[in-house]
């Protein structure tokens, strides 16, 4: 994952699921929190779960998504998405205000995610 031009996998917990069913998402994650001038015995790891609808426009060029939140609590995020093969690309606006990307590609302050998700076999 790579936001404003910055790679941020290594901030994403191994357990990380993003879920597609019909027209929901679900993010399932693992978030670690530090209260300020805590000490590492002080970590804490806490479960988050993020659902969100998604519209997809494919006959678009580049192909086309807008995720929302079912509650409408947040603005819609505005992105553009690839699939090839067990690989899905996706990049997303992080505000509505920025448009949606043209590119698959982040910049610094561009407000641009770029994440590449692989299908888990079950």
């Amino acid at each position: 994952m790579e936001t404003d031009g910055v790679d941020r996998s290594k901030e994403i917990d191994e357990n990380t699921r993003l879920t597609f069913i019909g027209n929901k998402l679900v993010l399932t994650t693992i978030i670690g929190t530090l209260a300020s001038g805590g000490r590492p015995e002080d970590y804490k790891k806490t479960p988050l779960k993020l659902e969100r609808t998604f519209e997809i426009h494919p006959n678009r060029m580049p192909k086309q998504i807008d995720v929302t939140s079912p509650r409408g609590d947040s603005e819609t995020m505005l992105g553009i998405y690839s699939i090839d093969g067990d690989k899905l690309t996706l990049c997303v606006s992080t505000s509505m205000a920025l448009g949606r990307p043209e590119k698959f590609v982040t910049a610094a302050d561009s407000g641009v995610t770029l994440t590449v998700l692989t299908r888990v076999k079950e």
